[in-house]
């Protein structure tokens, strides 16, 4: 049978009198009153009056930003003595927080990828039914735009992600069907070398700030030279400073030159090219 679907509004309890949230409920639920298992029930956002799209509605990356863009839905808190709370001083978003060392290095990873263009932490507050009818509520760790597309990841070790699969299933179907991509990432993805490595290098130059004349001159080299040309080499080529290199991460940061190769180590010996794929 074909389930039909009302928005209303719901009663604010303790903890969100002051951010307020919409809910979407099956019109026709069990009569004990709980849901269809597997059933998207809604999100809840900072701002009241905010709504998901509806089903089958592709979300735009704009609309999406509109959405998520309201202040988190709670605050970053310590779960035990051994987690790893902080703040992440990003160049690109508004500084951000974090609850693990996973959370800390995924931000490292968006930071570095130019095709990041909008991040926010515990955006939102998702609702659905588990494998039993019960509500359920899931805050996830971060919203995120990358190439233009509207995406919502939790960060779980791999042990503990196992334990959350029917979540994981139920809402990477229905927020596909809105035109958000959910994902859960774990270390192997996130810590996977030379990846964050070589994030981790790249960030050393988010706070250098190429001079216009210095940036012309690595595009016109990088432009008469299509097989790349080596980091290292740069400089001398140029006749400027060996620190020069911060001022080419800051580049790389900023997608105006990239790593022939994304995916090998970053030495002085990587190549650099103009265009690319992020």
């Amino acid at each position: 049978m074909k389930r039909t679907f009302s928005l209303i509004k719901l009663w604010k309890g303790p903890e969100l009198m002051s951010e307020g949230f919409v809910i979407r409920i099956p019109e026709r639920c069990r009569r004990d009153g709980s849901r269809q298992p597997g059933t998207f029930l809604g999100l809840s956002v900072g701002s009241s009056g905010e709504r998901l799209a509806t089903e089958g509605v592709q979300m735009l990356s704009d609309q999406f930003k509109s959405l998520m863009s309201g202040p988190p839905v709670r605050k970053v808190v310590r779960r035990s003595h051994s987690t790893h709370v902080g703040w992440f001083a990003s160049r690109k978003f508004e500084q951000i927080g974090y609850e693990s060392h996973l959370e800390r290095d995924f931000l490292r990873l968006c930071e570095a990828d130019p095709a990041v263009t909008f991040l926010r932490e515990q955006p939102c507050t998702l609702f659905y039914a588990d494998e039993n009818g019960v509500t359920r509520d899931h805050t996830p760790d971060f919203a995120l735009v990358r190439n233009g597309a509207a995406m919502i990841v939790e960060t779980k070790y791999a042990d503990d992600a196992a334990k959350y699969a029917y979540r994981t299933k139920v809402l990477t179907r229905e927020l596909a069907l809105r035109g958000i991509a959910y994902k859960v990432m774990t270390e192997h993805e996130i810590q996977r070398e030379p990846r964050l490595g070589n994030a981790i290098e790249l960030l050393r130059g988010r706070g250098t700030k190429p001079s216009p004349e210095f940036a012309e001159r690595v595009l016109e080299l990088l432009l008469a030279s299509p097989g790349g040309v080596a980091v290292g080499d740069i400089p001398d080529m140029l006749g400027v400073a060996r620190d020069a290199r911060y001022a080419l991460y800051a580049m790389i940061l900023d997608g105006a030159i990239f790593l022939a190769d994304a995916d090998a180590p970053l030495t002085p010996q990587s190549k650099l090219v103009v265009g690319g794929v992020p």
